[in-house]
């Protein structure tokens, strides 16, 4: 039984260790995201654009294509970073059932006007056996897992998203080029 222990011990590491390298690479990503609004008051520029260029439309459908997919993206980093309050709640009744949850204690309760933390509902958890520690280390892996599966999912939209924002605004860039390109009445 010491090795099945020590096999969930370092699952649950691993899981973590990946749960903190997801978080590192969104922080750089959120970090990417908010240089575009250093330079926000240049911006208003973007906006103005001949009338008379054809191709008017397509220059502001990818210019707000573009900062609606960074929008989004920013909403998805900043979820991706947001903790999952109790994810035993997440899971199927039947992992649900096999464990208590000690390592994570979900239900502490906070007043919301003092920040002193109200009785909480824990009761003693007798882990004697190591079939009940292994259990338990299995339930907060699977609980790993699953903020881990979660992550990843909100990582990848973000990257994704973040992507098209900047196609978008290339593909906007390239428009207004052309259009800087061609005779203009109002210049």
């Amino acid at each position: 039984m010491p090795v099945t222990l020590e096999f969930f011990k370092d699952a649950v590491a691993d899981t973590q260790a990946t749960i903190r390298a997801i978080d590192l690479k969104i922080s750089f990503l959120l970090a990417a995201m908010i240089v575009p609004l250093a330079g926000w008051d240049k911006g208003w520029e973007l906006l103005f654009f001949c009338a008379a260029f054809p191709w008017t439309f397509a220059y502001f459908l990818a210019l707000f294509l573009s900062i609606g997919c960074w929008a989004f993206a920013l909403l998805q980093a900043l979820l991706c970073l947001n903790s999952t309050v109790n994810p035993m709640d997440h899971l199927p009744p039947a992992i649900q059932n096999r464990a208590t949850g000690v390592f994570f204690r979900a239900g502490a309760k906070f007043s919301i006007w003092f920040n002193k933390p109200l009785p909480l509902p824990y009761t003693w958890v007798d882990l004697v056996s190591e079939t009940n520690a292994a259990n338990e280390y299995q339930f907060e892996h699977c609980k790993l897992c699953l903020i881990r599966d979660l992550k990843i999912l909100r990582q990848k939209r973000a990257f994704l998203s973040f992507a098209l924002a900047v196609a978008a605004f290339g593909l906007a860039l390239l428009v207004r080029w052309a259009a800087f390109a061609s005779p203009c009445v109002c210049r």
